[in-house]
């Protein structure tokens, strides 16, 4: 049986100046990636974004928690007016949940392209 993982196997090298390898580490040390793992999200064209204080992560876990609270109650309920406002309820925190997660995934960025003036070689 084959494994589906990824299989790297080649390797790139390259020079940086102090600075840039500080600027490298600095950037890499605010997303909690490894350097390898941040200059392969780089490649796959998006911007690795920086890890969120230890709060939001918490934020993020009651959030889910109440959602999860909030649809028992929905699955427990009888139908009437209260169901509606519920349902709102927790379309509005799911909601909410979709942005606070976006807020720390990679986004996808579009490559510069620079194009030739004319008159310029």
């Amino acid at each position: 049986m084959q494994s589906t993982a990824k299989t790297r196997t080649r390797e790139v090298k390259f020079r940086l100046t102090e600075k840039e390898l500080e600027r490298l580490n600095n950037n890499v040390a605010m997303t909690g990636l490894s350097r390898e793992q941040y200059l392969r999200v780089l490649v796959s064209r998006k911007i690795p974004m920086a890890l969120p204080p230890a709060d939001y992560r918490v934020l993020i876990r009651q959030m889910i928690w109440v959602e999860e609270e909030l649809r028992k109650i929905r699955e427990g309920s009888n139908p009437d007016e209260d169901m509606s406002i519920l349902e709102y309820t927790l379309q509005v925190l799911n909601n909410t949940i979709v942005l606070a997660q976006g807020a720390i995934l990679p986004r996808t960025s579009t490559p510069v392209i620079s194009e030739k003036k004319e008159g310029t070689t």
